[in-house]
């Protein structure tokens, strides 16, 4: 069994099909939430034991030359599938974990299907557009790694952007796939490789993102939290904020 790569007693998820619904907070705010959802939440095991209960995102995203993925978002297409690259690390070596990752929206649910590889076949994969290690590779995996490509190749996808943000995450103490995500710190620069860089853009400056995560029902005490403090949902996508606010990177503005 794949371990995670955030604790390696707990095993990695490679397909997700849920709802998810995002709710824009100020700092302040946020902070309240959470001091109310520890009444039925805990920390999710992945960061029991770091200092700030929290880990890092940090996203390659692929989109076409004439960015047909950001526009499918600003037009509501109700089907649509993007590419990208994501490790939980903070630095790179030729092992690192990271992951290939089709993201895909089929109305209101969400579908993902990701790929467990590493730094150096990803960099190659990047830089050549050929993706060499597939021999440990089981037919599952083969086959998810071929519509990767697939779709790659078929859109004319190219990377274009690095997000990254800190993630908070909590799970729901009878439902533990009942999952409310805090992300904050969220920065951006353009990127057609996997690469940290220290010249950053803001995109949400004291903001927070929340994300509630679920595969049924929302339970009941979350609508009193919700009713509690007036919480509307927003759509939110991290890839679209992060090019409009390094836009002067990719748009003739």
């Amino acid at each position: 069994m794949i371990k995670n790569i955030l604790n390696n007693n707990q095993p990695i998820k490679l397909r997700f099909r849920r709802f998810e619904f995002k709710y824009h907070l100020p700092d302040f705010l946020a902070n309240k939430i959470m001091a109310d959802l520890f009444n039925y939440m805990d920390w999710d095991p992945h960061v029991i034991n770091r200092p700030d209960r929290s880990y890092q995102v940090s996203s390659l995203y692929f989109d076409t030359a004439g960015f047909g993925c950001y526009y499918e978002k600003l037009a509501g297409v109700k089907n649509r599938k993007k590419l990208r690259l994501r490790t939980y690390a903070t630095s790179f070596e030729s092992e690192t974990p990271v992951f290939l990752e089709i993201k895909g929206k089929s109305d209101a649910v969400i579908l993902k299907d990701r790929l467990l590889s590493n730094y150096q076949d990803c960099l190659n994969f990047v830089t050549s557009g050929q993706f060499n290690s597939t021999d440990r590779m089981s037919s599952q995996e083969q086959e998810l790694l071929k519509e990767f490509l697939w779709l790659k190749d078929y859109n004319c996808l190219l990377p274009k952007i690095m997000v990254i943000y800190k993630r908070k995450p909590l799970i729901g103490r009878l439902d533990p796939k009942f999952r409310v995500t805090f992300d904050s710190q969220l920065k951006t620069y353009p990127a057609n490789q996997l690469f940290f860089s220290d010249k950053t853009t803001e995109v949400f400056p004291q903001k927070v993102v929340m994300e509630l995560k679920y595969n049924n029902t929302i339970p009941y005490w979350f609508h009193r939290i919700i009713q509690k403090y007036q919480l509307n949902r927003e759509p939110f996508s991290k890839y679209c904020q992060s090019l409009e606010a390094a836009r002067r990177h990719f748009f003739h503005v």
